[in-house]
């Protein structure tokens, strides 16, 4: 706290109390009658310290409010964003309408329902962690894939295919299967490859495990049975 307010001596209980707006001090606002003040609006401009650490906050519409330096600074830290939401968290609860501070038995910080809105949102926003998607070395299985949607292009990157009773989506370019198919008239659902394919696990920013299917080599191919026709070309009888 002491670093936080930019001090050289470690300050008493009653004064880190003065500056967070808890009890009554002659240094300017603490953090909740700032919050409250700044009702969510944009800051332009923060002056320089007087001798008691008070600076003129300006915002964005003109009006302007002297705070105490500690407390805008403490206005910027995570825990204190928690703290101050818990210390309001009451409000609304149970019937309970209001919040009191006081100081040798007088009320020195009084909040409603209405200033505890005002007060959380003018909380800067809680940063979010910038997460990468990270990625596993691929594992390499060998497995039956029937076709689900085939693609009739060469240059089709990847096809449509049921794994067990889940459909996938495989990269198909390092393998001939778009090329062999054609030249074989098509390919029908239900065609049988057996293949060894590359198996990678993405984690996304979700923090969920995303599979991502190649297949490297086809094994065997086997066609999707074609129904017999009921009629022939021999004569009847």
């Amino acid at each position: 706290m002491a670093d936080l307010l930019q001090s050289e001596e470690v300050k008493t209980a009653r004064q880190i109390l003065v500056d967070l707006g808890i009890v009554g001090g002659s240094g300017g606002l603490g953090i909740f009658g700032f919050l409250r003040w700044k009702r969510k609006r944009p800051i332009r401009d923060v002056g320089d310290p007087d001798q008691q650490g008070v600076v003129v906050v300006q915002t964005g519409d003109g009006s302007a409010a002297h705070v105490h330096k500690g407390a805008l600074l403490l206005t910027e830290n995570p825990r204190i964003r928690k703290a101050v939401e818990g210390a309001l968290a009451p409000l609304g609860e149970k019937g309970i309408k209001s919040v009191a501070f006081k100081d040798n038995g007088g009320t020195t910080a009084q909040f409603d329902e209405a200033d505890a809105m005002d007060i959380v949102a003018s909380l800067p926003a809680p940063e979010i962690p910038i997460v990468e998607e990270t990625e596993e070395a691929p594992d390499t299985i060998t497995a039956w894939l029937r076709v689900y949607s085939p693609v009739y292009s060469e240059k089709a990157e990847g096809w449509r295919f049921y794994y067990g009773d889940h459909p996938i989506y495989a990269n198909i370019t390092n393998t001939q299967i778009a090329t062999d198919a054609i030249r074989r008239g098509g390919a029908l659902v239900n065609d049988l490859y057996k293949v060894r394919m590359e198996v990678m696990q993405h984690q996304t920013e979700t923090g969920n495990w995303r599979p991502e299917y190649k297949i490297i080599e086809v094994l065997d191919f086997q066609p999707a049975p074609q129904q017999t026709s009921l009629f022939t070309d021999g004569p009847l009888g």
